[in-house]
């Protein structure tokens, strides 16, 4: 290792994951809000079987661009966290373990979906291949 290639991974964690953090909260909002656009269209629209079709795909896609910004999101606010109190903690070293650890843990889990009340659609998000992961 070098300390050109340390000093990039601090930059990266203190300057980089924070802006990017704040960049993440327009691109949820934006897809919120398209998502919100095309749920509309399904529920006021006057639609044919092929519009319906094509509002449902995109909101499929839409939904599956939100869940990753969402993903991404909560790694990034956990870094974010870290990088704005590590200089007003003495206990640097426990403070970088358990940010290491909470974003292991983010990361590396995996998130399956529960129909809170069409439980007749729950076949239909199981499984190994719809899972969302980071």
């Amino acid at each position: 290792m070098s300390i050109e290639n340390d000093l990039q991974a601090i930059k990266r964690i203190f300057i980089d994951y924070p802006r990017l953090n704040k960049i993440k909260k327009v691109e949820l909002e934006k897809a919120e809000q398209e998502r919100q656009d095309l749920l509309h269209a399904l529920e006021l629209g006057r639609l044919n079987a092929v519009e319906q079709s094509k509002i449902t795909k995109d909101l499929k896609s839409v939904s599956i661009r939100r869940r990753q910004i969402k993903n991404n999101l909560e790694v990034l606010e956990v870094v974010s966290k870290f990088a704005h109190s590590f200089n007003n903690n003495s206990n640097k070293n426990k403070q970088f373990d358990v940010v290491t650890n909470t974003v292991n843990k983010i990361t590396t889990k995996k998130r399956i979906y529960t129909m809170r009340e069409r439980k007749d659609l729950q076949h239909l998000v199981d499984g190994d291949k719809l899972e969302v992961n980071s």
